[in-house]
C-alpha cells in the first residue's frame, strides 16, 4: 500500500514539474527580463534599422527607454512572430562588464529578447505583449533622435 502511495505522489510531482516547465511564463518586463541584471548599470544603447546604426551613450536616455518597456505585461511566446514591417529594429543595450540586452522589434504586439547575463549565460526569449502594444511612433522617434554611428 505504501508503495502505491509513493508511486502516485512521484507521478503527481513529475506532472506538476512538467506543467510548470511547459506553461508560458507571464509577468512584467521588470520581473521577466531585468531580473537578469540585478547588479548592472546599462551604459550604451545602439539601435539599428535598414543597416543604419545609431546610438545613445546617455544613461538618462537609456533609462527612459527601459522605463518605457517597464510598463508592459508580457507572456512567453513560442511561435513564430508575425512580421509587420520590412525594417525591424535591432536594439542592444550593453554594459561595460560585457553583458547586454538585445531587443528585436518587428511587430507592435510582440517583442524578442537576446539576453547575455552578468554570469555570461545567453538566453533568447519571445513575448506577446498583453495589456498594450508597442507605440511604433515612440520607437521610430527614439531611433530618429539617436546619434548616427554609420
Amino acid at each position: 500500500m505504501k508503495k502505491k502511495i509513493f508511486i502516485t505522489l512521484f507521478i503527481i510531482i513529475l506532472i506538476s514539474i512538467s506543467i510548470y516547465k511547459v506553461y508560458p511564463k507571464s509577468g512584467s518586463f521588470d520581473k521577466l527580463i531585468l531580473t537578469y541584471y540585478t547588479h548592472t548599470q546599462f551604459d550604451d544603447l545602439s539601435i539599428n534599422k535598414r543597416c543604419n546604426l545609431k546610438a545613445y551613450n546617455d544613461v538618462n536616455k537609456i533609462s527612459e527607454f527601459l522605463s518605457y518597456l517597464k510598463k508592459f505585461q508580457l507572456t512567453e511566446y513560442r511561435g513564430k512572430i508575425p512580421r509587420e514591417t520590412d525594417d525591424p529594429y535591432f536594439i542592444e543595450i550593453s554594459t561595460t562588464s560585457g553583458s547586454y540586452l538585445g531587443i528585436i522589434i518587428e511587430n507592435k504586439d510582440f517583442i524578442e529578447f537576446d539576453i547575455k547575463t552578468e554570469d555570461g549565460n545567453t538566453i533568447s526569449k519571445k513575448y506577446k505583449i498583453n495589456d498594450n502594444n508597442l507605440d511604433m511612433k515612440y520607437i521610430e522617434d527614439f531611433y530618429n533622435n539617436a546619434e548616427l554611428v554609420r
